[in-house]
């Protein structure tokens, strides 16, 4: 039996005490006691279908209509019942899922459904889907799924030019949104950087080349540290590794920085971006609504 036969199988319990109904006339029947157990929401609701069909029994089998879809009700339920649980295969699909879960108060399978996308290579949440899926976040009151999209459009240097081919994907809305955090980021960066640059940055000890700022650091990798305040898409170690190379060639030096001294490096400098970020995504964005 393939695992879909399974899928359908299970979701067609002749033990079956109660249906679900889809939007799109799809009919599911399960035991009520998996459903009661990880919803508040649909308990509420199949306890008063239960307590009609009882008083007035027109058919076998007491029914609960809901909104969703049969793709996403189908997924919800694989996640629910004693089963191996089952992604949509579809962005879209996968936010609606989550969305569900969160509409139904299903906290503990909401978890379940973030832990099974956290596994999917290539991730669901990703530089050529951060703008659609903040723009759906945004739709299906996803906040977690929204801080982590506009987290991952900071990777965009936000100009027209770069963000043409996304315009088509997001809604003038959420992309205004995504602008006032790509700016608030950008001023939260400006004085934490300045403070990193001063008396933060860890030492890149090489042959003396170039001149040092006033604080004692190579010129070179200051301005690159300033750079993020401008851009924080540069806050990349292929843009570090490409200004080191600038450097070099400008300059002709033999500059060789040990490896351990650029991990110190860059995990102080990814230490305050990453503050940075999580002081706008508690701040900076205005909660999403919830459905």
């Amino acid at each position: 039996m393939s695992s879909s036969d399974e899928v359908l199988e299970i979701l067609d319990d002749p033990d079956a005490d109660i249906i679900l109904c889809s939007c799109d006339h799809r009919k599911f029947r399960v035991l009520k006691l998996y459903i009661t157990k990880v919803s508040p929401v649909l308990r509420e609701q199949i306890q008063s279908a239960s307590t009609s069909h009882a008083a007035n029994p027109t058919s076998p089998l007491p029914s609960v209509q809901l909104s969703d879809s049969g793709v996403i009700l189908s997924s919800l339920l694989t996640f629910i019942l004693p089963m191996l649980p089952v992604l949509p295969s579809t962005l879209e699909h996968t936010i609606v899922l989550l969305s569900a879960a969160q509409k139904y108060q299903m906290d503990s399978i909401l978890c379940g459904i973030r832990a099974m996308i956290a596994l999917q290579d290539p991730p669901l949440i990703r530089p050529e889907t951060a703008f659609k899926v903040y723009s759906l976040s945004r739709m299906h009151g996803l906040r977690q799924e929204a801080l982590q999209a506009a987290r991952t459009t900071l990777t965009f240097p936000f100009t027209f030019e770069d963000l043409e081919d996304e315009l088509e994907s997001i809604h003038v809305i959420y992309l205004y949104e995504l602008w006032k955090y790509y700016q608030s980021v950008r001023t939260h960066l400006k004085s934490d950087l300045e403070a990193f640059r001063a008396t933060g940055m860890p030492a890149l000890t090489c042959p003396p080349c170039g001149r040092n700022t006033r604080h004692g650091a190579r010129v070179w990798l200051d301005a690159y540290v300033a750079s993020i305040t401008e851009s924080p898409s540069l806050f990349d170690p292929t843009e570090f590794y490409a200004c080191f190379s600038r450097h070099i060639i400008q300059t002709r030096c033999s500059c060789s920085i040990p490896n351990k001294a650029v991990r110190a490096f860059w995990t102080g400098l990814s230490n305050v971006v990453y503050s940075c970020m999580t002081k706008v995504s508690l701040n900076g964005l205005r909660d999403c609504d919830t459905r």
